[in-house]
């Protein structure tokens, strides 16, 4: 039988996205809930494997967070929409979101 390997945390990261075009963001509380169920309804099942139900705002071990793949700081602070955006890439090619 083959072996088991937990090796995605080893080879991707969250930062790894951004030079890329996304940016991440810690969701709101409604979110972030996944104790009541209504929109992930996991928190039975993590509960069942004896892990915490609650995220690191309410004293949990998780961090509930969305990545987009547009800045929103800059479409509510600057007014500059989603269709307008844009990055360079790795290679230094200019996209648009």
């Amino acid at each position: 039988m083959e072996e088991v390997c937990d090796c995605l945390p080893n080879i991707v990261d969250v930062s790894d996205l951004r030079p890329w075009g996304y940016e991440t963001y810690l969701a709101n509380s409604d979110y972030a809930n996944l104790a009541r169920g209504l929109y992930w309804g996991i928190g039975p099942r993590l509960r069942s494997f004896d892990f915490s139900d609650q995220c690191a705002s309410n004293g949990g071990d998780w961090y509930c967070a969305s990545i987009q793949h547009y800045n929103q700081d800059v479409e509510f602070r600057f007014g500059v929409p989603v269709t307008e955006q844009t990055y360079t890439d790795p290679h230094g090619v200019k996209r648009r979101v």
